[in-house]
């Protein structure tokens, strides 16, 4: 194949470039170092959500951004970039599983494993620095919904994060405490240390708190 005939082929999108994956890598790099900057954090992160899926090595410098980060902004941008990294890779699983099932060839089923591997810790690699921020970094009603988010998008893996999510359900505002209640319900079962909390929940405070905390403590207890 010539040069001219290669070129018109990547340009029609019809020929994929091997080294693409090595390029996502350089481009979660890149952004990943802007994390450490003073004045990139919001584009580094805005950029790695972009990114979803492929960006899912950085999880583990996001999560120490949240605790770093000086201004709400960064914060928040930094939760939705975890939210939208955790919720696309999760979102490979059920096809990931599949075909692990389906396949009898050794090499593909040892890459399907190691994508899916891959997934489930990047699902909690973060989590103890988002509870930890959730608890005691992040104030403003924004950045408490956007981590809320976060946590939840990880599933079971966050089940460490329960404590954490469940100080949310008695202060802050309506909003917030909604936001923790369907976080603890997306944890499931995971989330049990968050019982008590979601019972006093589900008995006072507002309408949609209520609502929102009795549904998750049906989804935590496994009804």
């Amino acid at each position: 194949m010539t040069c001219l005939r290669r070129a018109a082929l990547v340009a029609a999108g019809l020929l994929v470039l091997a080294d693409q994956p090595a390029r996502s890598q350089e481009d979660v790099a890149a952004l990943v170092k802007k994390l450490n900057s003073t004045f990139e954090v919001t584009a580094g992160a805005n950029g790695l959500a972009k990114l979803g899926a492929k960006a899912k090595s950085a999880v583990p410098e996001l999560g120490k951004a949240l605790k770093t980060a000086r201004f709400e902004s960064e914060r928040v941008a930094i939760a939705k970039a975890l939210d939208s990294i955790i919720s696309a890779s999760r979102a490979q699983l059920p096809g990931l599983r599949g075909s692990l099932r389906a396949t009898r060839n050794t090499r593909e089923r040892a890459r399907l494993a190691r994508e899916i591997q891959a997934i489930d810790t990047a699902s909690s690699a973060a989590v103890a620095d988002m509870a930890e921020a959730y608890e005691k970094v992040v104030k403003f009603k924004d950045e408490k919904n956007a981590l809320a988010r976060a946590l939840g998008s990880c599933g079971s893996a966050a089940g460490p994060a329960a404590k954490a999510l469940a100080t949310g359900l008695g202060t802050g505002f309506s909003d917030n405490q909604v936001a923790a209640a369907e976080a603890l319900g997306k944890i499931g079962p995971a989330a049990r240390d968050a019982i008590p909390a979601l019972e006093r929940a589900s008995k006072t405070g507002f309408l949609d708190v209520r609502k929102a905390a009795a549904e998750a403590l049906k989804k935590v207890q496994g009804k």
